[in-house]
């Protein structure tokens, strides 16, 4: 499997991410999924958005807020969210 992410302190996250995303999107080519977002890809709808959030719960042990959905629109934007030093101290 070849990652799209670069070496960054946040690797881990990134990859595990990474994973989830292709859970998700499994037609989606691996090494597209750090550029992913919900405008990039036709298939992420609300649906899907509330899928990843269950991915992500269950791949980081963390229980996200119905207020931090806004967050996940982006593979960005969800790589921050998780690299938050409050979230990463908890993972």
């Amino acid at each position: 499997m070849q990652r799209c992410c670069r070496m960054t302190p946040s690797t881990n996250i990134a990859s595990r991410l990474e994973d989830c995303l292709a859970m998700v999107f499994p037609d989606v080519p691996q090494k597209q999924l750090c550029h992913a977002s919900i405008h990039s890809l036709a298939e992420w709808d609300s649906l899907a958005t509330l899928t990843i959030v269950s991915v992500i719960e269950e791949t980081f042990q963390r229980q996200i807020p119905l207020d931090d959905l806004e967050e996940f629109v982006s593979f960005e934007r969800i790589l921050a969210y998780l690299s938050r030093p409050t979230l990463r101290a908890a993972a």
